[in-house]
């Protein structure tokens, strides 16, 4: 189910959810660094669906929200990418920190987003969410 894709120009509060993976592509005009690929139960169906943000951004809700250790686990693996000649970067959650990662305990509000695959195709958008505020 794509959970972007119902909530379409709408406004979503997240309290919860659980990142799977963590994708870093710095140089994407127009577009945050940083997608949270997320998986989490909406209703009675399972979806997935992910949450763009800056390092700002990040930076806050994982401060507000997880261990200090996890955080610094995360944040070492960003600087080392950062000071690497990588393009870009992905990774696992579940192998970075032998778990899945929780976010919880915050009142998240985003919208949704449209990023196009193809410039001329409408009809093939991933959607995803950007914080209003943190």
């Amino acid at each position: 189910m794509d959970l972007g894709h119902l909530l379409y120009r709408k406004n979503y509060y997240f309290s919860k959810f659980s990142v799977h993976q963590l994708l870093v592509n710095p140089q994407v005009k127009g577009y945050p660094p940083i997608f949270l690929i997320c998986r989490d139960q909406h209703g009675h169906q399972r979806c997935e669906y992910i949450i763009g943000l800056n390092f700002n951004q990040l930076n806050a809700l994982l401060m507000q929200s997880i261990e200090n250790h996890h955080r610094l686990i995360i944040a070492e693996k960003l600087s080392d990418f950062l000071l690497s000649d990588k393009k870009t970067a992905e990774f696992s959650i579940q192998s970075l920190l032998g778990m899945t990662l929780v976010i919880d305990g915050l009142d998240l509000q985003t919208r949704v987003r449209k990023f196009q695959t193809e410039p001329s195709s409408k009809d093939r958008a991933l959607y995803y969410f950007q914080p209003i505020d943190l």
